[in-house]
């Protein structure tokens, strides 16, 4: 499943709750899928915020992959909020919809809701920081980032952060590196 060693991984991961991801763009839809399941085998459940595909084309795309989505709550702020069908997917799971990776105040506040859902051992999974990059300032990602990465050590939960490695600046990748537990080049 894509370029993902499932070993290797499990080895850079270990003793990290909350780690930044940074991948190439050419290997971004193998990488993504191979992390997802993955991560997904070792999380009895995940909350996927997607800024990059709408909800439903990704749980097509992980059945695809073999992942099982019953494990996941999907926060969709790629999909506009007049064009998403809002309720459930076809397998009766509720997608959350945020209505643009611009409102990371309204992200925050269905992250809130997700995470008030899930179970200790659960896990947030970022798809992707630099995607915010294109509708915030640097800054306001980077607050962001610290918000919820300070909520999540709060309620001990996983995070997995995934940041595009041509899209990210080194002093952006620096900053958010203050806050994670590690930095894995995927």
């Amino acid at each position: 499943m894509g370029t993902i060693n499932p070993k290797k991984l499990e080895s850079q991961l270990k003793g990290k709750d909350i780690v930044l991801l940074v991948l190439s763009k050419a290997e971004y839809s193998d990488s993504v899928l191979g992390l997802a399941s993955a991560i997904s085998k070792k999380t009895p459940g995940i909350c996927y915020v997607s800024a990059n595909k709408p909800a439903n084309a990704l749980i097509k795309l992980f059945e695809t992959g073999k992942i099982t989505t019953k494990k996941f709550q999907f926060i969709d702020c790629a999909s506009s909020s007049s064009s998403a069908s809002k309720g459930s997917s076809k397998d009766s799971r509720d997608i959350i919809y945020v209505s643009s990776p611009r409102n990371l105040t309204e992200l925050s506040i269905a992250i809130s809701r997700a995470i008030g859902k899930c179970n200790a051992s659960d896990a947030i999974f970022v798809d992707a920081l630099t995607t915010f990059l294109i509708y915030n300032d640097g800054l306001t990602v980077v607050r962001f980032a610290h918000n919820l990465i300070s909520t999540l050590r709060e309620k001990e939960k996983k995070g997995y952060f995934i940041a595009l490695r041509n899209d990210i600046s080194s002093s952006l990748l620096d900053d958010l590196s203050m806050f994670v537990d590690g930095v894995v080049e995927v």
